[in-house]
C-alpha cells in the first residue's frame, strides 16, 4: 500500500513512477551482489518478490501531471552539467588531465594497507616538458612520467609511488603539475584563504575539490602562506589525513600560482608523513626548477 500510494505521490508531483520500481530491481541487483551491504535496509523495508511489478501495474493507470521547474532549477542543473568531473587518484596516476582535486580515496578501499617502498630519488635530475609546453620541470633520473592525454598535465613518481588498489591506482609518493580553471561562475572566496584576490579564490575552489573527494584530508592550521614558483609569488597550504590505502599519515602539500585572470598552475607534492626526508630534496628540486613556459 505504502508502494502504490508513493508512486501516486510521485506522478501527482510531476515525476515519472517508474523511477520507483527502477530503484527496486537496483537494490535486487545489490542483494544478489553484496547481501550484507543492504540487509539493513531491507530489515525494516521487507522486499516481496512481486513489489516491483505493483509499482509498473499501478504507472500504467496513472497520469503524470508534468510541471515547470521551479526558480532557478533548469538553470542551475545546467550549470551542474556543464561541470567537469572531478578525477580519482587512479585518473591522475594514469596521466588524465585533473580537473579539481589531485587524489581520490577509494570507495572500497582494502582492509589490509598496501606496503609502500621506494628507492631513494636519484641526485641526478631530468628536464621534462608535457606536450601541451605550458611548463618545464626537472625531477629525478629514477622517477616515472605520466603525463595526461592533452599534455597539459604530468604525474612524476618513483617506482613503487603508484599502487594499486581497489581496482585504480594511486599516487602514494610522488609530485602532481597541472593547470586548473574552475570554469564559468564564481569562484569559491570562503576557505583556506580569505583573502580576494583571484588567485585566493581559485585556490579555495581548488582546496574544495580535493578535500571534497578525499575526506581523509584537512588542511593543517598555520600552513598557508606565501611560495614563489619560478619567480611569482603564490599561495600554499599543506593538507594532512590517514591515508585509506596505506594507513599511514599521508602529506599532501599545494602550491597555486596565477597564469591568467582566474586560471592557475598548481604543483602538489604527496608523501607518507614519516617519509618526507626521504623525498624533502627531491620535492624541493622540482619546486625550485618549475618553469612557466606560456599563460
Amino acid at each position: 500500500q505504502a508502494d502504490l500510494m508513493g508512486a501516486q505521490i510521485l506522478a501527482g508531483a510531476g515525476y515519472d513512477p517508474m523511477a520507483m520500481a527502477n530503484f527496486f530491481e537496483q537494490l535486487r541487483e545489490m542483494q544478489g551482489r553484496d547481501p550484507s551491504s543492504i540487509e539493513r535496509f531491507f530489515s525494516s523495508h521487507p522486499a516481496p518478490a512481486d513489489r516491483s511489478q505493483h509499482v509498473q501495474r499501478e504507472t500504467q493507470m496513472l497520469q503524470v501531471r508534468e510541471r515547470p521547474p521551479v526558480g532557478d532549477f533548469g538553470r542551475i542543473q545546467s550549470r551542474l552539467k556543464s561541470l567537469p568531473k572531478a578525477p580519482s587518484m587512479g585518473d591522475l596516476a594514469q596521466g588524465q588531465s585533473p580537473s579539481g582535486s589531485p587524489s581520490g580515496a577509494p570507495p572500497d578501499a582494502p582492509r589490509d594497507p598496501v606496503q609502500v617502498s621506494i628507492e631513494r630519488p636519484s641526485a641526478r635530475l631530468t628536464t621534462y616538458e608535457p606536450g601541451g609546453r605550458l611548463f618545464r620541470v626537472r625531477h629525478p633520473s629514477n622517477w616515472e612520467v605520466r603525463e595526461s592525454g592533452d599534455g597539459l598535465s604530468v604525474t612524476l613518481a618513483p617506482k613503487g609511488g603508484v599502487v594499486s588498489s581497489g581496482n585504480q591506482e594511486h599516487i602514494v609518493f610522488g609530485a602532481l603539475v597541472s593547470p586548473y580553471d574552475p570554469g564559468e561562475g564564481s569562484a569559491a572566496s570562503d576557505g583556506v584563504f580569505r583573502d580576494r584576490s583571484a588567485l585566493a579564490q581559485t585556490t579555495n575552489q581548488l582546496i574544495a575539490g580535493i578535500l571534497r573527494n578525499n575526506p581523509y584530508l584537512a588542511p593543517v592550521r598555520g600552513s598557508e602562506g606565501r611560495t614563489r614558483i619560478d619567480g611569482r609569488s603564490g599561495l600554499r597550504v599543506r593538507l594532512e589525513g590517514r591515508s585509506p590505502v596505506t594507513s599511514l599519515q599521508e602529506t599532501v602539500e599545494l602550491h597555486s600560482v596565477g597564469l591568467t585572470d582566474r586560471r592557475i598552475l598548481y604543483l602538489l607534492l604527496i608523501a607518507p608523513e614519516r617519509d618526507l626526508d626521504l623525498v624533502e630534496l627531491a620535492f624541493h628540486n622540482i619546486q625550485d626548477t618549475l618553469r612557466i613556459l606560456s599563460r
